[in-house]
């Protein structure tokens, strides 16, 4: 994601009785979605969603 200022989130559901999470990136003009059996970190380098941000990263916590 090429831009300065970045909205991340993540959500669980359910999937086949599996827990799953659904990690966003999100940005003015595009959103990148990834799921993955992980929360965190892990995933969002699984998903190559962190590879090369240097921004501001916005989040509900």
């Amino acid at each position: 994601m090429n831009s300065p200022v970045v909205y991340f989130d993540e959500s669980g559901t359910n999937v086949a009785d599996d827990l799953e999470w659904g990690h966003t990136a999100a940005t003015e003009k595009c959103t990148m979605l990834n799921v993955h059996d992980k929360r965190g970190a892990e995933a969002m380098v699984a998903g190559n969603i962190l590879a090369n941000f240097c921004g501001v990263a916005v989040t509900d916590r």
